[in-house]
């Protein structure tokens, strides 16, 4: 399995079409996707779980490197 960490900070409006493209590894079985929103005050996470249990999400407060 390969894991695929994408750090995202206020990505709502381009995230999607990331996250799609991903989605059919994750099912497989062949990719770990997890999103890291760092400190977004957008909806990002909100569409990252809008993917369900495929794709993760870990949220931190404040945006940090």
């Amino acid at each position: 399995m390969i894991s695929i960490i994408i750090p995202a900070f206020n990505e709502e409006r381009v995230i999607v079409d990331t996250l799609k493209e991903l989605v059919p590894g994750a099912i497989a079985g062949e990719l770990e996707v997890i999103v890291v929103c760092n400190g977004c005050t957008d909806n990002t996470a909100r569409v990252v779980d809008s993917f369900g249990g495929t794709i993760r999400c870990i949220e931190t407060s404040v945006p940090s490197k």
